[in-house]
């Protein structure tokens, strides 16, 4: 039930008595003879809105009231559904062009029907009459019985006044944290504690109620200087979705800024683990709800690959949750104080005004902190809400109101947050409601919600100046300004609203607003019959029962399928169904989204959709709009962004006379516009007008376009062939314009006097802020280009205006803030004009500045100009640029040159630059790099033929630069990168150590390096060093290395000798040694190995022949004080001459061993056991391996893997021992026989894999004893020709069954054991088979398969309808190479089938043709299909002719 009551309804009834007195209407009632009831809905309106207010107030402590509310808000949608029919139809009159005057326009509207349908008209008349009435004798009802609650009229009325807030600034997070500094100490503390033990990973939950601060604190946490040194660090929001393929996706592209295209679990996982391994890291699990051990179990596998130290900061408001995951005692967060409480409120509620100077409001505001209860959520929202009220007397209403209270048994809605919203205006209030459509963690634009609110009519336009966009957005606003929205975490203007004020949102609207991903609604019959809007989470393919609820919403009016941010699915698919059958049922839709999904036409019936204001199309697959779009007259939103298939838009467009968002980006509208956008002059954003020939609109459409706002991409100008056309665009007057894109596609035959008279007659408002011109063919710029008129210009692009032989006078745009000249082949010099001839300080503004690929500029002349705000400057791929950098670049943070080989690069004064890049450039040169430069992040030097900076100001060089790259060679031949000589120099050096900044150092391609220097031992602040395709480097330094250096990489140096021993003693540190490509490395003793050595990987080094002997340096490295081998990660690959890893004992402390394409080992062990502690065993490709140990003697092994390796015999006779085991795979080894006879182990064995093993006679004797067996693949293997006897065991989640000869064994034992089965292929092997399942042996599926694959059936002709009448959770169904197959089930594969792949099957595809094929009606309810590649009857990849399924 929901207490909305006059909050909501307000708003609505007035909007309804302003409509009720259209004299359209009271006409048509007049003529009709229904004027007594317009007339008695007007009063009985009038007297029920006046009653409104009291209602509100006792609806929280009478139940009866809120019934009453909940029947007037039912009725009075209604009559707003009636009068819309009217509004709609006026507007196709207007739009027709059918004259009103003199005449009602109703009343014409009768006449004209009657004279076109007298049938239809009469139909209509009674149904209107009927429902008139229906409606008068409800209001009646509605008024009577609000006598009966003694429900008082208001004195004070409504106002839909937006309320104004204090000038502020909207920030992204709290500019600060009050009273956590506790808390945040704790954690440290438990974080500082996980690093000191030996725990992998520690798991530090955070517990608190919900608006406490968890998150606040976790970022607080994750952003704090002492845990930068984790890496890498994730943050992944968990919410109530406990996805583990998301969540683990989400780690894993929060740690490589990459998206993730894998499909599999386990390759996530792989991938995820790969990246943790032996890296200290720090992740945030925020918001989690999930209390299923089960699934936190697998989403931790990864996490154990993380070195000691790793943590994870968990928050939950549910202390079972924080105890499941935790491995230290949960930090419970308890609210903070009232005098913390107050200044969050404090800062919200006069962040604009002195809190001395309103004494009396101060101790009002400290009783209401006092009410708060210590929730920092509580006191911002409280503080906006607050803001804008200045007198005594409204801050004493917030006090004293009953709200505080009041609480609703099954609510978790705080008294706070309801007293916020019940403070809202009516008008803010029915918007806010409407937001109940939202999930949680939904991240919205302020566009995309004004857009939605103005198609469901929540928008009310206070007088005729201002547009319904722009009081949208101060509606938007000011829900911000009272923290009822929050900026997103992610940026890029994105808002979210926090899960309790979610929660008041969905208690408000009640049954008016329906999320189909809230569980417990779905489908209950009672649920949903009431709803008005509906949204639900869009998946990757939603079926048909995805869809039953809509049945039941017969008055919906919003349609919204909606993603989360992490979702996988970046196309959707949806049956066939929805938009053909479903939608013609929902009459009263304003708001209707298919976005995202992969459609590639919608029916004419949308045209009967005649209250459609919003249609969201965007990135579908949709070529042509049906002309029956045209007809619905009062839409106002069309988006069609992303649907790069769009061919067209319909001709008929002009009649949409209402619409005023049009977004077409991305769309390839090969004719260009339809000449009927003139007609549109309501429209106010258009994302773009491409410019077609013949039959197309002309530019001058635009003319009385005249309202058009924000952003304008004007493309494919070169079809305008009379300026006039674009003079008659009239830019000029377009004052909302913010953003202008113009664009040529480039051709050097064009008529440059044309191109220039169009841009010249292009000119926008001097309002513009940002201007992109592209493939421009005009010699010069008119004069309108960087006229200093243009004060409000920021942003400037000039692209491929290849013909341009000069810059406008750009300098004197006083608010440029960036300026990028790209593809400008015509440029030669740039001098005083590109400044300004009479400007005297020109670009005072300009931040950003980049030049791109300007092949024949030969000169800048800086003129002794600043640039005083510049902040980056990049100079790319100028091949004839010569000349210098301008001399004052004071500001300047981001220095990058690439590829200009004639440029001397002179630098100079650079105190702020933190970034240096230059690559391929003449010359760098510094004089005086120590007081010229402040600290640098990071400075990379590659391929200069002459570096001054690396000669004597090397040195400071390490002093002031934490990440540095030099590649090629570039060092001078000097003492101080050559020789081992110190002299002088070594006592400076030891002397600066301490202030050494060097973090990262990267050497390649220099030539000369012939040995690491000495100095290298005294840079004590490195702790990354690569060395790359350095030919001539054969020695480390004799000293030793840098004693916290923790990682080396040294790849395709072929000089390379090992370390000597004396580098031991000194690296303390080191953790990870990389060799790639060394092929004059021949032997790596293990006495060569620094013991704090974690991870060592040799790839491609094709001479070495022995690794990890105890043989050079073994002395030296007993001899060391405490010294044992940490070495737990070993990776071996592509080396040829390798013929064992030990002549002894591997490293006992090896956890992770790789072995990959060394062909020479006969054996990993050749001592004839494995490390005990080795849990990760991978071989591949090693074709003389013939065995992997003589025994094992651990029970630490969990994961064996061995591939292609064609000699290898057998496996360890007492390989059941290995208890711990959970995975093996074994794939092509050709000449393995069996399996040891003890079988497998039997406790914990998950996986097993069996591939390509030609002599393979038997399966394990105790498969059926493997009870925690989930997923077994066995594939060909041709001797394999007996089914264990006593079975398989019958825990199988996943069976795989490739090209065997038990497959008729399999089906008589009986498939219908598997209860547990989810997964089930089976790929040849029945040649007999002519259906499946096989009626004639009672042959039954498991119910619980989802995923069902049946390929080479070479006789297979129908599927049993008695095999599939059961599996009623079947998802995925993929059948090929079943040549004879020509027909599915009789009735019709099941309706929880989301996805049918049909390929090699020619008979079956002939029979699934759309609408004619016999088959067709059974398939046609799935929204996934492909058949041979073509799916849903589009190719995969590219565009082209479909086949027609």
């Amino acid at each position: 039930m929901s207490f909305i009551g006059e909050a909501a309804l307000s708003a609505l009834v007035q909007a309804l008595t302003e409509k009720i007195d259209c004299p359209d209407l009271l006409n048509f009632a007049r003529e009709r003879q229904l004027l007594p009831h317009i007339n008695k809905w007007d009063k009985l309106l009038f007297k029920i809105h006046a009653v409104l207010d009291d209602a509100e107030e006792k609806q929280m402590s009478n139940r009866l009231v809120k019934i009453w509310l909940n029947e007037l808000k039912d009725l009075a949608y209604d009559v707003e559904d009636i009068l819309d029919e009217f509004a709609t139809e006026s507007l196709r009159r207007k739009s027709m062009g059918q004259p009103q005057a003199n005449t009602s326009k109703l009343r014409k509207l009768f006449h004209s029907w009657n004279s076109f349908n007298p049938g239809a008209v009469v139909i209509f008349n009674s149904e209107m009459h009927s429902k008139i009435k229906e409606i008068t004798a409800r209001l009646e009802d509605i008024a009577a019985q609000k006598n009966s609650l003694d429900l008082l009229e208001s004195v004070r009325g409504t106002s839909i006044k937006v309320w104004q807030r204090p000038p502020s600034t909207c920030l992204q997070d709290e500019p600060q944290v009050y009273g956590r500094d506790e808390d945040k100490s704790k954690i440290l503390q438990l974080l500082s504690m996980g690093e000191a033990s030996e725990a992998k990973v520690s798991i530090i939950p955070i517990v608190g109620m919900g608006g406490v601060g968890k998150t606040t604190l976790a970022r607080l946490l994750y952003h704090d200087k002492e845990l930068q040194k984790f890496h890498p660090k994730a943050w992944v929001c968990v919410s109530d979705d406990f996805d583990i393929m998301r969540i683990t996706k989400g780690i894993l592209e929060s740690i490589t800024l990459e998206p993730c295209d894998l499909k599999e679990l386990n390759q996530v996982q792989l991938k995820l683990n790969n990246e943790l391994s032996g890296k200290r890291f720090l992740i945030v699990l925020d918001d989690v709800w999930n209390k299923k051990y089960s699934d936190w179990n697998v989403l931790r596998i990864p996490f154990m690959a993380g070195a000691p130290g790793s943590n994870v900061i968990v928050t939950t408001r549910d202390r079972d949750i924080a105890e499941m995951m935790g491995t230290v005692e949960c930090h419970e967060l308890k609210q903070i104080s009232d005098d913390d409480c107050w200044l969050v409120f404090a800062r919200h509620a006069f962040e604009n005004r002195s809190v001395e100077a309103h004494s009396n409001l101060e101790i009002i505001g400290k009783k209401i902190v006092n009410k708060c209860g210590g929730l920092p959520l509580a006191a911002r929202t409280l503080g906006g809400l607050l803001r804008s009220k200045q007198r005594d007397d409204e801050w004493e209403d917030v006090l004293n109101s009953k709200i505080w209270s009041s609480q609703d048994a099954d609510s978790d809605i705080l008294p706070v947050l309801r007293l916020s919203y019940h403070h809202l205006p009516s008008h803010l209030k029915r918007c806010f409601a409407y937001c109940a459509i939202l999930p949680k963690d939904h991240e919205f634009e302020e566009k995309e919600l004004v857009l939605l609110w103005m198609a469901e009519g929540l928008i009310q336009q206070m007088d005729g100046q201002k547009q319904m966009e722009v009081v949208g957005v101060e509606y938007f606003r000011d829900l911000l300004s009272r923290s009822l929205f929050q900026a997103s975490g992610s940026g890029e203007s994105k808002f979210v609203m926090h899960d309790l004020v979610n929660d008041l949102a969905q208690r408000v609207a009640g049954e008016i607003c329906l999320r189909l991903d809230d569980e417990c609604r779905v489908g209950e019959p009672s649920k949903g019959e009431r709803a008005r809007h509906s949204s639900y989470i869009r998946g990757y393919c939603n079926g048909i029962t995805r869809f039953e609820p809509f049945h039941r919403m017969q008055y919906l009016r919003t349609f919204l399928s909606l993603s989360l941010r992490l979702s996988n699915f970046p196309e959707s698919f949806l049956p066939n169904y929805v938009p053909s059958e479903l939608l013609p049922k929902l009459r009263c839709l304003r708001v209707l989204s298919f976005s995202h999904y992969s459609i590639g036409e919608l029916p004419d019936s949308i045209g009967n959709l005649k209250l459609l204001r919003y249609l969201d199309l965007s990135h579908t697959q949709i070529r042509i709009l049906p002309k029956s779009v045209t007809s619905l007259y009062s839409l106002q939103t069309i988006m069609l962004k992303g649907c790069s298939r769009l061919e067209e838009l319909p001709s008929e467009i002009g009649n949409l006379i209402s619409l005023r968002f049009l977004d077409i980006t991305g769309a390839h509208l090969v004719e260009g516009m339809p000449i009927g956008i003139k007609a549109l002059k309501s429209l106010r954003t258009l994302s773009d007008f491409v410019v077609g020939k013949n039959g197309a609109a002309c530019l001058s459409a635009l003319m009385d376009l005249k309202f058009l706002q924000k952003a304008l991409h004007i493309s494919k100008l070169e079809n305008v062939i009379n300026a006039q056309d674009a003079r008659q665009a009239n830019l000029t007057d377009k004052k909302d314009l913010d953003d202008l894109f113009l664009e040529w596609t480039y051709d050097s035959a064009r008529n440059e006097r044309l191109d220039r008279d169009v841009l010249g007659s292009l000119q926008p408002h001097t309002q513009l802020k940002k201007l992109y011109v592209k493939g421009y063919c005009g010699a010069r710029f008119p004069s309108w280009v960087g006229n200093i008129s243009f004060c409000n210009l920021v942003f400037l692009r000039f692209e491929n205006c290849k013909k341009c032989t000069s810059l406008p006078q750009l300098g004197q745009l006083p608010s440029l803030k960036t300026l990028i000249i790209e593809g400008m082949a015509g440029i030669k010099l740039i001098d005083h004009e590109f400044y300004g001839e009479s400007c005297s300080n020109p670009f005072p503004a300009l931040e950003t500045l980049i030049f791109r690929n300007m092949p024949e500029w030969e000169n800048w002349n800086p003129c002794g100009f600043e640039f005083p705000c510049l902040l980056e400057l990049s100079i790319i791929l100028c091949c004839k640029l010569s000349g210098h950098l301008p001399c004052h670049l004071s500001s300047l943070e981001k220095l990058v040159i690439l590829h200009c080989p004639e440029f001397v690069v002179s630098l100079p004064r650079l105190p702020k630059v933190s970034e240096l890049k230059i690559v391929r450039c003449k010359e760098v040169d510094c004089c005086d790099i120590e007081d010229n430069f402040g600290p640098l992040n990071s400075m990379e030097l590659s391929e200069i033929s002459k570096c001054t900076i690396l000669g004597e100001e090397f040195i400071h060089v390490l002093r002031k630069v934490k990440d540095l790259t030099v590649d090629g060679d570039i060092f001078p031949s000097s003492p101080h990168l050559t020789s081992n000589a110190l002299d002088g120099e070594a006592e400076q050096l030891e002397q600066g150590q301490a202030d050494s900044e060097l973090e990262i150092l990267r050497l390649s391609k220099c030539a000369n390096l012939v040995r690491l220097p000495r100095w290298l031992y005294n840079v004590m602040s490195l702790r990354e060093l690569t060395i790359e395709r350095c030919p001539g480097l054969a020695l480390f330094p004799n000293v030793g290395l840098p004693s916290m250096l923790k990682v080396i990489r040294i790849r395709k140096s072929n000089a390379l000798v090992p370390f000597p021993v004396q580098v031991i003693p000194s690296s303390r540190c080191l953790e990870e040694l990389e060799i790639d490509q060394c092929d004059s490395l021949m032997s790596f003793g293990r006495g060569q190995l620094p013991p704090t050595l974690k991870r060592l990987e040799i790839k491609s080094c094709k001479n070495l022949q022995s690794l990890l002997d105890e043989g050079e340096g073994s002395s030296l490295l007993t001899s060391c004080a405490g010294n044992t081998s940490n070495l737990d990660f070993l990776s071996v690959y592509n080396c040829q001459s390798l013929t064992s890893l030990s002549r002894g004992k591997l490293p006992a402390s090896l956890i992770h061993l790789k072995v990959h394409t060394c062909p020479e080992p006969t054996s990993l062990s050749p001592r004839g056991s494995l490390p005990t502690k080795l849990q990760d065993l991978e071989v591949l490709n090693c074709s003389k391996l013939e065995s992997i140990t003589e025994r094992f003697t651990n029970n630490s092994l969990g994961r064996i893997v061995i591939r292609s390796c064609k000699n290898l015999k057998s496996l360890p006779d007492d390989l059941h021992k290995v208890m711990n085991l959970h995975e093996i795979i074994i794939t092509d080894c050709a000449v393995l026989v069996c399996f040891p006879r003890g079988g497998l182990p039997i406790a914990y064995l998950k996986n097993l894999w069996i591939q390509g093993c030609e002599k393979l006679e038997a399966l394990p004797d105790n498969m059926h004893n493997l009870a925690s067996l989930q997923e077994l693949r066995i594939d060909d293997c041709p001797r394999i020709d007996s089914f264990p006897e006593d079975g398989f065991p019958t825990s199988l989640t996943t069976l795989r069954i490739y090209k065997l000869k038990i497959c008729k064994q399999l089906f008589e034992w009986g498939l219908y054991r598997f209860t547990a089965l989810k997964e089930l292929d089976i790929q040849g092997g029945c040649p007999d088979v002519v259906s499946f399942p096989q009626d004639e042996i009672g042959m039954m599926l498991p119910s619980s398969l989802t995923v069902l694959f049946i390929k080479d059936f070479t006789s297979l002709e129908s599927l049993s309808t008695n095999g599939f009448q059961n599996l009623n959770s079947l998802e995925y169904l993929h059948i090929s190479s079943c040549p004879k197959l020509a027909s599915f089930p009789k009735n019709t594969l099941p309706p929880s089938l989301l996805q049918l792949f049909i390929s090699g099957c020619p008979l079956l595809k002939r029979r699934c043709q759309k609408d004619k094929g016999q088959e067709w009606s059974k398939i046609a309810h799935i929204p996934y299909v492909s058949i041979d590649g073509m799916i849903n009857g589009r190719p995969l990849f590219g565009s082209g002719l479909s086949l027609d399924i």
